[in-house]
């Protein structure tokens, strides 16, 4: 093979493994962001993914398209019941309580996989005939064209989810301000249920996706849930676009050092970049444009104006000498005794003073 192919080869490799851990990466933002949280269970999606594919494809004898969503939708709904019976009844909503239990959850649904499929490595058919295919002299699998095609159909529908529909919006919504969308009556509880049923049909669909490719155990999902961890946090942990970005950076990079280096070296080479990534992008630094803030000096009117900035003036109360128990409200600048124009007026401090918390109209 010529240079050229050879590189080719690399990057079809590359991007195969990224889009996979795409998919993980995707399934941990989606909880971070609605919940602020690392569901650490989602490296067992995957897993239980590839199981439920096994058992429709062998045991029920389903075609392969009705057997994948049949996987994909058992995984959501196995996660939502982790939500539900798992993670909600949790006396603490505290981050690393709920982290810590995501732990936990993940080792009962390891073992569970394992009581009910074994720990005999297993094989599954790809979803078309295997034979490769030539593009530009490189050789590719049909299972690796699945792959892409089939996780650029779950990112479109992701993306008309959040930007289309209703609870998309509301999950958009607590991910940008909770307290907020707490205000206006956005349910959470429907809101993290519908998270986890989101990650857990990323995860499953994963696990399906990949385990044509390699071996199907109980516990293949560690692995990849971990790289799919390092990609969200190479793009920034909680960023969409970050999330895709690093997983396909994750995986060319692992093809790349693999072909060009040595194989013993795209584990050190992925996750030294991932390392990096959590100093330089912990903010979703790739996956966000940060806009340019201009910036100029102030007027004398704008620089007179704020000296009345009515969210930094306390209030003072100023007995006067009317009937008994009546007051005189005037607003002082903090530094005399003068008052605010068109505020009244106002006399010396009376030490009873209380912030305005909200801005001058």
């Amino acid at each position: 093979m010529s240079p050229f192919a050879d590189f080719l080869q690399f990057c079809f490799s590359g991007l195969t493994s990224g889009a996979i851990y795409a998919l993980i990466a995707l399934g941990f933002c989606v909880v971070n962001n609605t919940m602020g949280i690392v569901n650490f269970v989602q490296v067992d999606f995957v897993s239980l993914g590839g199981m439920l594919m096994f058992s429709a494809l062998l045991t029920f004898g389903l075609p392969m398209i009705p057997g994948l969503l049949l996987a994909v939708t058992g995984v959501a709904l196995v996660a939502m019941l982790i939500e539900r019976f798992g993670l909600r009844p949790a006396r603490s909503d505290h981050p690393l309580v709920l982290i810590f239990l995501t732990i936990g959850l993940s080792i009962i649904l390891r073992g569970v996989i394992k009581l009910i499929w074994g720990k005999n490595r297993m094989a599954l058919p790809p979803l078309t005939p295997d034979n490769p295919v030539q593009i530009l002299g490189a050789t590719v699998l049909p299972q690796a064209l699945w792959i892409l095609l089939l996780t650029i159909i779950a990112i479109i529908l992701l993306t008309w989810f959040f930007y289309r529909t209703p609870l998309g919006l509301s999950m958009r919504a607590v991910a940008s301000n909770p307290t907020a969308a707490a205000v206006v009556g956005i349910p959470a509880g429907r809101i993290r249920l519908t998270s986890y049923a989101i990650a857990g049909a990323l995860g499953g669909l994963a696990g399906v996706l990949v385990t044509p490719i390699t071996t199907l155990n109980y516990d293949v999902g560690v692995l990849l849930g971990l790289k799919g961890f390092a990609a969200a946090i190479l793009g920034g942990f909680g960023s969409f676009p970050g999330a895709i970005l690093g997983g396909v950076g994750l995986g060319l990079l692992e093809s790349l050092s693999a072909g060009y280096l040595s194989s013993a070296y795209k584990d050190v080479s992925r996750f030294c970049c991932a390392a990096a990534g959590s100093v330089c992008a912990t903010e979703g630094d790739i996956g966000k444009v940060k806009p340019k803030i201009a910036t100029r000096t102030p007027s004398h009117q704008e620089r007179q104006k704020s000296r009345w900035d009515l969210s930094t003036i306390p209030i003072c109360n100023y007995s006067t000498g009317w009937p008994r128990g009546a007051h005189f409200k005037g607003v002082c600048r903090p530094d005399g005794d003068s008052p605010a124009p068109g505020m009244g007026s106002c006399g010396p401090w009376s030490g009873q003073r209380e912030a305005i918390h909200r801005a001058a109209e």
